[in-house]
């Protein structure tokens, strides 16, 4: 666990009790113990428990329960603030613009206990009656949860690429017989998923999904089809449209009768790739081997979860030859 997810139960808790008026030295001594763990260099899950004491913002009172968080992922702490607030609740302090104080008055006040909710609420131009919202946060209330519901279900391919391969391990496990690979966008590597799509050669024993927020499906295909039907359901209309199906036997077949080059995963978007496979192969593309340096790097001097030391030693130990730093202002 990174310095910035612990660091993300604490703020959570601090927010939680401030949004539950509980004292305000007790809620600070979690906000800030919150923003000292995500700035802190080392990471905590490779220290000693007795060092704990040594990070600033980190009282004695903290140090168990950061042991238990990294033992079991859990903060029994913040459990029990979350079970006291309406999950609706906890959402709205995702919204940008408002704090726990507002959150409070919305939903003490107001009687608002979702985020949709309150949208209902600005669109009827209620916010503006209440002590502390105008116009303007009324309207920077109301975009951002509209951009929360437009984009709920969307991730990142980098934030999901671990969850990817326990589910197809944990899937593998449970039917050594059986066979599954992502799909969809997922197998293409795509920046943003709206879902994680894989196929599957049965439907039994289906790996447990019940904690994952992103939308999870699985379709079931026979064996005997698999690689066809996975390069069917992965590749876009766009690249699909250009080649003609029928009766192949292997997705090699499919690009040999087209006259070009195997077209690997990735590519098959629909965006020039028949050109490109008509002049190069696959093996012809950047792997990680030809990579020279890496340019775009925040360390803990701003953002960054790693010191500058540790990415320029890990970066010279992989064989880059240069290294570029983008930390942010300290005003910023």
């Amino acid at each position: 666990m990174e310095n910035k997810e612990i660091a993300s139960f604490f703020k959570l808790c601090g927010q939680l009790m401030e949004l539950h008026e509980e004292n305000k030295f007790k809620v600070r001594s979690y906000t800030n113990a919150a923003f000292q763990i995500s700035k802190f260099p080392d990471p905590l899950e490779e220290m000693d428990p007795d060092y704990y004491g040594s990070i600033p913002g980190v009282g004695k009172s903290l140090i168990p329960q950061i042991e238990d968080l990294l033992d079991t992922g859990r903060l029994p702490y913040l459990e029990e603030w979350i079970e006291k607030t309406p999950k609706g609740v906890i959402e709205m302090l995702g919204i940008k613009g408002i704090g726990p104080s507002k959150v409070r008055v919305i939903w003490k006040d107001m009687g608002i206990e979702s985020p949709g909710e309150l949208l209902y609420a600005c669109n009827e131009n209620r916010l503006i009656d209440y002590k502390g919202f105008g116009e303007k946060t009324q309207a920077q209330v109301k975009a951002s949860i509209e951009f929360m519901m437009e984009n709920q279900h969307r991730v990142l391919y980098a934030s999901v690429e671990k969850l990817t391969n326990s589910i197809i391990d944990a899937y593998q496990n449970a039917n050594p017989s059986e066979r599954i690979a992502p799909i969809g966008a997922l197998a293409r590597k795509a920046l943003i998923l709206d879902k994680l799509e894989f196929a599957v050669t049965s439907d039994q024993n289906l790996p447990d999904i019940s904690e994952v927020k992103s939308e999870v499906e699985f379709q079931r295909v026979d064996k005997d089809r698999f690689e066809l039907e996975c390069f069917q359901r992965s590749a876009t209309e766009e690249h699909i449209s250009s080649l003609q199906l029928n009766g192949e036997t292997s997705v090699s077949q499919i690009y040999e009768k087209v006259g070009v080059n195997f077209i690997p995963v990735e590519m098959r978007e629909g965006h020039e790739e028949f050109e490109w496979a008509k002049k190069y192969s696959k093996e012809e593309l950047i792997q990680t081997a030809d990579l020279k340096g890496c340019l775009h790097n925040h360390s803990t001097y701003s953002d960054g979860i790693h010191t500058l030391e540790a990415m320029a030693r890990h970066l010279k130990d992989s064989g880059l030859e240069y290294f570029g730093i983008c930390d942010h202002s300290q005003t910023a």
